[in-house]
């Protein structure tokens, strides 16, 4: 099992996500069938790094489904997870259920509370407001798409012109254009030269451009 799991891990860490994913199920389900290994915090940290794997892979049902069963383990303590919380609130985002996707992103932010980690409260803020902007309620979207950028410009700069090409779509919105055209150019640039280069950030920035 252990063999499995650090091979899966340096798998990830070096970009082969199939292969990673493959031997993170083998681990799960060998831990499965062998009760005394399963219900651990190891076990958690695994199915929710296969949820993350399926996420990313565009697989969203899947990844919900891993991830719940994460959080659903009977254990007394397993720390915070507030990153597969979120993980899991976008799967459900992804999949147009947003009541959901709005309880655990509301979870997560707990997590991220309880742990003073300001960092993973930026983040999920500004996760929920990509959940309003996709409601079409720029209103309640535009404060907490901010708060994500003034918490995550300087630790996650590409984080954050992600969050900023929705701020300019808003502005558009609002027929602010100078200011929108200002931030969407800003966005464009910050993705242009910070690597590591993420290609579907970098896509929302041109097309919030190319909009403006």
């Amino acid at each position: 099992i252990e063999c499995f799991d650090i091979y899966a891990d340096n798998c990830r860490s070096f970009g082969r996500p199939e292969t990673s994913l493959f031997y993170y199920l083998k681990s799960a389900e060998l831990r499965e069938n062998i009760n005394t290994v399963y219900t651990t915090n190891k076990t958690v940290n695994l199915l929710g790094a296969i949820g993350d794997l399926l996420f990313q892979m565009q697989e969203y049902r899947q990844a919900i489904q891993y991830i719940r069963r994460a959080i659903d383990m009977p254990l007394d303590n397993k720390g915070n997870h507030t990153g597969s919380i979120n993980t899991l609130a976008m799967a459900y985002q992804k999949t147009g259920n947003y009541d959901s996707a709005l309880y655990w992103y509301e979870e997560s932010m707990k997590t991220a509370i309880a742990s003073n980690n300001h960092l993973w409260e930026g983040i999920v803020s500004g996760n929920i407001g990509s959940l309003y902007f996709e409601k079409g309620e720029d209103s309640k979207a535009l404060p907490l798409l901010w708060k994500d950028y003034y918490s995550c410009r300087d630790a996650e700069p590409n984080n954050a012109a992600n969050t900023l090409h929705r701020i300019a779509l808003i502005y558009l919105h609002q027929q602010k254009k100078d200011s929108a055209l200002l931030l969407a150019r800003q966005a464009v640039r910050v993705l242009e030269n910070t690597p590591p280069y993420n290609a579907a950030f970098a896509a929302n920035s041109y097309r919030a451009l190319g909009d403006i």
